[in-house]
Parts: C-alpha cells; sequence; structure tokens
C-alpha cells in the first residue's frame, strides 16, 4: 500500500515494481499513472466540494475572501482544491479566493508564508 507523492522517478520505479508481480495499492492519495491494483481512500473532489458548501453556508450573503493555503505534493491535495474552489466559485459569488503556495509541505514554511501574507492585509 503506498501513500507517496506523483513525481516520474516515482511512478517509473512503482511501474517497474508492478511489472515484476508485485501487487500495489494506494492509499489516501491515488497515483493514476502506475499499474496498480486499486485506491482505497474517499472521493477527495466531492468531500472538499461539502467542506466548501458548509463554509459558505456559514459565511452567509456576507462577502469575505477564503485563503487557500497549497502545496501541491500529492494529489489528493489537487483534487481537494479542485472540489473547494469549483463550489466556492460557483455556489458562493460573495466570496474571493487567494491562493498561498508553500512550497516546502513543513509547518514551518506552511506558517511563514500564511503570517507574510496576513501581515499584508
Amino acid at each position: 500500500m503506498l501513500v507517496c507523492h506523483e513525481e516520474p522517478a516515482i511512478t517509473s520505479c512503482l511501474n517497474s515494481m508492478s511489472k515484476s508481480a508485485v501487487p500495489l495499492g494506494c492509499l489516501t492519495t491515488d497515483l493514476v499513472d502506475i499499474d496498480r491494483l486499486g485506491y482505497i481512500a474517499i472521493h477527495h473532489v466531492s468531500a472538499e466540494g461539502t467542506a466548501g458548501s458548509l463554509l459558505g453556508q456559514i459565511i452567509g450573503p456576507q462577502s469575505g475572501e477564503v485563503i487557500l493555503q497549497l502545496t501541491g505534493f500529492f494529489r489528493c491535495q489537487h483534487d481537494w482544491e479542485l472540489g473547494f474552489r469549483s463550489l466556492i466559485g460557483e455556489a458562493y459569488a460573495n466570496l474571493s479566493k487567494r491562493e498561498i503556495y508553500a512550497h516546502q509541505e513543513t509547518d514551518n514554511d506552511c506558517f511563514s508564508k500564511l503570517r507574510t501574507h496576513l501581515a499584508r492585509v
């Protein structure tokens, strides 16, 4: 069972393993370009659409800004972003979206990027 980043070197290695009859499965985040047995997790696009809907209902008609802090190292993160962004964009035009990209997936990097952004607001 795998939980790993989607990168060409990893994909190549895993496909080589699969050709050697090593059964592979993806857990929590998918790797679509490998020969895997299956994927076990929630449907992330739908789940984040639900999260976006709940946020929109809580905020109601007032306008505001939603900050999306993104790293994008895992396919599930891309799917979360897609689900959240599409729901907010379609159903809650009163909310604008601002993106912050953290290039490293560490607590310090994410916190630093968010703190810098909020200091500018």
